[in-house]
């Protein structure tokens, strides 16, 4: 789950840069992609479509520093 959350959030900072948004490395340090609420860690996942692999996934992210 933490791994998918990281790959949504990667992918968001990423549209969000490309829309002109000034991204640095102290604001996205105090994102965490774990979430402690409001999260099944136990149950009701769907495994459905466990079987069909995800697109291709770019994990560059471009930071002012």
């Amino acid at each position: 789950m933490i791994f998918s959350t990281t790959i949504d959030m990667t992918t968001a900072l990423s549209r969000m840069a490309s829309e002109g948004w000034t991204l640095n490395a102290g604001d996205v340090a105090v994102v965490s992609p774990y979430r402690r609420e409001n999260v099944l860690h136990f149950g009701d996942y769907t495994i459905d479509h466990l079987h069909v692999p995800p697109a291709a996934y770019n994990p560059t992210l471009h930071l002012e520093t």
